[in-house]
């Protein structure tokens, strides 16, 4: 499939309904494990992860996490590495760590994020940092 999964983690992104949410995500990680084309693991990781952060799902962050850790274990991808590490910290950080090294990952984050076509990430990483009072 070319974009299903894409679809898919899209619409549990804009969508309100928790049930939907679910409905969503499962049908694209349904696609994903039938095999789609690469960049379908990607944004749909990158879409369930968020939805996961909103809900303070933080078994589902990680799941996700996880799961996008092992598709890119093969071939590296910075932007996948990014993600994962994006849902981890701000993961700790809404589950209430407060350290000097959540805050220096988030910084980091941040200024990747700024430096490339990553601002669709900065409102998330900025909250975050400044519920820390790093920002």
């Amino acid at each position: 499939m070319f974009l299903g999964p894409q679809l898919y983690g899209t619409l549990a992104r804009i969508e309100v309904d928790p049930a939907a949410q679910a409905r969503a995500l499962a049908r694209g990680e349904a696609i994903l494990a039938q095999g789609a084309v690469s960049h379908n693991h990607f944004v749909f990781s990158d879409a369930a992860i968020a939805v996961s952060l909103r809900a303070s799902n933080w078994s589902e962050v990680e799941r996700y996490c996880l799961s996008l850790e092992a598709y890119a274990r093969p071939e590296p991808f910075p932007w996948a590495d990014f993600i994962v590490a994006r849902g981890r910290a701000l993961s700790r950080a809404g589950q209430g760590e407060t350290t000097a090294q959540l805050v220096a990952q988030l910084q980091r984050l941040r200024s990747i994020a700024a430096s490339s076509s990553g601002s669709l990430y900065l409102a998330d990483i900025d909250a975050a940092l400044e519920r820390l009072g790093a920002s």
